[in-house]
């Protein structure tokens, strides 16, 4: 055998035995590896406002509920009245149409705030081996005109195809903020 030929089988060699060890790499040991890429979960606002709502947990701080039945709903939307602000009265009619097993109702709140004038808007959801959530959340400036008057304002979504089940993570202006969970079946 040539010396030409030798060295040939031996950089075959060493790819082969390159490629299989990169094959079995550990992905938290290579940062340029992405084990579980990320994405974003569809969901539509149907509205916001301010909601009279007593959390299960008996938290009044930020609070994020789940509807996951049209039991869920028909209880919540009779015991909890709500304001929709900004959205039409079809749009909140048609909650009651939802087919349950592939979409579920969310509802975001600040929670329990002392004066008008405060207001929060889920803007994105991705998802990887958790769910993330974006919210935008606004108060009223100091000296601003506002009402006295205890509020749970919120955001009511509809979210197609997000397992409720999954470990959440909400941030707020950027900042993770501690959110209860309630599933209402």
């Amino acid at each position: 055998m040539s010396l030409k030929t030798l060295t040939g089988v031996f950089l075959v060699l060493l790819t082969a035995s390159q490629c299989s060890s990169a094959k079995h790499a550990n992905p938290k040991e290579d940062k340029n590896m992405n084990p579980r890429s990320e994405s974003s979960a569809a969901f539509t606002g149907i509205g916001q406002g301010s909601a009279t709502w007593r959390p299960s947990q008996g938290s009044f701080g930020p609070q994020v509920l789940i509807i996951e039945s049209q039991a869920g709903w028909e209880k919540l939307s009779r015991l909890f009245p709500m304001r929709i602000s900004d959205s039409s009265a079809t749009d909140f009619q048609n909650l009651s149409k939802l087919d349950f097993t592939r979409e579920k109702i969310w509802i975001f709140t600040n929670g329990l705030v002392g004066s008008s004038g405060y207001s929060i808007r889920l803007e994105k959801i991705t998802v990887t081996e958790k769910a993330r959530f974006f919210l935008k959340g606004v108060a009223p400036d100091p000296g601003d005109d506002v009402g006295a008057v205890m509020d749970h304002p919120f955001h009511l979504i509809v979210v197609k195809g997000l397992d409720p089940s999954l470990p959440m993570e909400f941030l707020v202006n950027g900042k993770p903020i501690s959110f209860g969970v309630t599933r209402e079946n």
